[in-house]
């Protein structure tokens, strides 16, 4: 996959696009004959493609990259996947375990067609689990999460943000072992029920307050950023954000590193006559100085001379879309750094003009 500039010279300084190559994956994490894909039926973008046979997984290992530890924190999981059959190797077929060559400490899997499992084991070898009954079918993309809640010893299961039963508190310390990877695909090391799938992500929250209750499922991509659905805790585990190496455009923030489309992008919009729509994912690496994200300008010295502009605003805290002529500055909330944020405005001519920014 490879992406190219539709015209000469558009980066300036060390602006530069990072594209999806699988270069976040090193070693042999991906083993056999698993392998990320870029877009097309049924993925609409990158995904993790299983076989559903023996060893063609992916061993993140046993720190990816940091850990999960459920023996003394609440632990989040959740997947978008995609079953290929549901007998196809086996009417059992794993998502996920933490596991070595023989035993699990956790482990996430369907048992086709109305068996839906998330479990934790516990050091005396006995399993807490959850479980959902909702009916899994071939060729459907289902949101599959799992919560594990170390304060009340309880494990709940989730089929597309739908709760299913949970168990009772069991006695003893989750089993959480140094030696145990995390396998995507399979049980045990590679080896047990693998699945037959797709999983176009996979994310893991150790700590904070977890799901114990329906929730409505986030689209993909996960992100390091928490779910919407839980407080608190930390992402040791984005598939898409770590692994997949998304495109995207990477800013320094230093003067003459940027992206410059010139007086004639693809196309030209202009605001005094015509209506305008902008919107744009921004990632801030951190929150000092000025950020700006985009603008129309004749110069890159003074913000005086933009047409329109859309940053974070140091003095204001917030995210800004600011077009000269048109009134004021619009603000929405104040941004974290670290974090995605999709930003749309519509500018709308015509006397009185209007300006929107959501």
């Amino acid at each position: 996959m490879s992406l190219t500039a539709n015209q000469p010279r558009v980066y300036k300084g060390t602006a530069a696009v990072t594209y999806g190559s699988g270069s976040g994956v090193s070693g042999s994490q991906l083993q056999g004959t698993a392998t990320i894909t870029y877009g097309g039926a049924p993925t609409s973008n990158t995904a993790l493609s299983l076989p559903g046979t023996s060893g063609n997984v992916m061993n993140l290992g046993p720190f990816f990259p940091s850990r999960a530890d459920p023996s003394t924190s609440n632990v989040f999981v959740e997947a978008w996947v995609y079953f290929n059959s549901t007998t196809n190797p086996n009417t059992l077929q794993y998502i996920f375990s933490v596991s070595d060559a023989s035993s699990e400490d956790m482990g996430f899997y369907v048992n086709f067609p109305t068996e839906t499992t998330f479990r934790v084991w516990n050091t005396g070898g006995a399993q807490l689990g959850g479980t959902s009954v909702v009916t899994i079918n071939a060729n459907k993309w289902y949101h599959f999460a799992g919560s594990f809640d170390r304060t009340n010893n309880r494990v709940y299961v989730f089929v597309n943000g739908v709760i299913g039963a949970t168990t009772t508190a069991f006695t003893g310390t989750p089993r959480s072992r140094s030696s145990s990877s995390l396998i995507l695909g399979a049980g045990n090391s590679g080896t047990f029920f693998p699945g037959n799938e797709y999983i176009q992500d996979f994310r893991m929250v150790n700590g904070g307050i977890v799901p114990t209750t329906s929730f409505t499922p986030t689209g993909v991509p996960f992100r390091l950023n928490l779910p919407p659905y839980m407080s608190g805790g930390s992402t040791v585990l984005s598939l898409y954000e770590q692994y997949f190496t998304p495109s995207r455009l990477s800013l320094p923030g230093i003067t003459g590193s940027f992206m410059d489309f010139s007086t004639v992008p693809v196309a030209r919009v202009n605001t005094s006559t015509t209506n305008m729509f902008l919107e744009t994912w921004c990632y801030f690496n951190t929150l000092t100085g000025v950020e700006q994200c985009i603008a129309g300008t004749n110069t890159i010295s003074t913000q005086a001379n933009d047409d329109w502009g859309l940053r974070w605003d140091s003095a204001s805290n917030r995210i800004q879309f600011y077009h000269y002529n048109a009134g004021t500055a619009l603000s929405l909330a104040a941004p974290n750094a670290g974090q995605w944020y999709h930003v749309a405005v519509s500018v709308v001519t015509g006397n009185p003009g209007y300006v929107y920014l959501f």
